[in-house]
């Protein structure tokens, strides 16, 4: 088969296999039949021998949140072999301004201690994938999270990369001790800098589901260690 006809076949079959309404791709996963409007990564680490969680601030119509990295299902995801493994490593790089990206799609979809490293949540009414990643302590800060964020700001560049506007780090005990597994809405809780914040409710929803199905332990077991961090050039 010639480059033209796969293409247009590869066209065909990605059209076949979502849906696009109000400007929201709907991706269906052909063996589950569930229907996905996003994915995301929620990093964890062992901060000062503590299991951590890194969540980032963003302006929702519901208020300020601090939540994972993630968005909503981009047509050109769909070429990928595992769309929405695209899709989050897509989300991840852009919402943290550069800093985390994932060049290898294998080592995010790979199972650790026979676990998954997803967790499916219904979100609206479709399914939403958040990845649990571990990584190595303090890979990523606040100075380099900043420091991207004085560049982009200055610049025209596009408005992906300005979805959010501080990091914060939460120890998994403090989430709990606040509401992580009792409360079934936005909590509050504090960073390991002791501010008072509001985590988003889907982010609540991964994390509960990740800690009562054993991921967070697991995952924390086999950090990622090949994360590739870009931080911009002031200019």
């Amino acid at each position: 088969m010639n480059k033209y006809k796969y293409y247009k076949y590869k066209t065909k079959y990605i059209n076949l296999r979502s849906l696009q309404t109000g400007g929201t791709i709907i991706y269906t996963q052909k063996h589950t039949k569930k229907t996905f409007s996003g994915a995301g990564i929620i990093l964890i680490e062992m901060y000062k021998n503590k299991p951590t969680v890194i969540l980032f601030k963003s302006k929702r119509k519901e208020g300020v949140f601090y939540e994972g990295l993630g968005g909503g299902v981009d047509k050109k995801d769909l070429y990928n072999l595992c769309p929405l493994a695209a899709t989050a490593i897509r989300e991840a790089f852009e919402e943290s301004m550069g800093l985390v990206y994932f060049p290898d799609v294998l080592k995010i979809i790979r199972k650790v201690d026979n676990l998954d490293r997803h967790i499916d949540i219904k979100y609206k009414n479709n399914y939403y994938r958040a990845y649990i990643i571990a990584i190595e302590s303090n890979i990523i800060n606040e100075n380099d999270y900043n420091h991207n964020n004085k560049i982009l700001l200055k610049n025209t560049i596009s408005s992906v990369y300005k979805e959010t506007t501080a990091i914060g780090k939460f120890y998994i005990d403090d989430l709990i001790k606040d509401g992580l597994l009792t409360t079934e809405s936005h909590f509050n809780s504090k960073t390991i800098n002791g501010n008072i914040v509001t985590i988003f409710n889907r982010t609540r929803e991964v994390l509960k589901k990740a800690y009562l199905d054993g991921n967070i332990t697991t995952t924390l077991k086999y950090p990622i260690k090949l994360i590739k961090l870009n931080t911009f050039i002031g200019i």
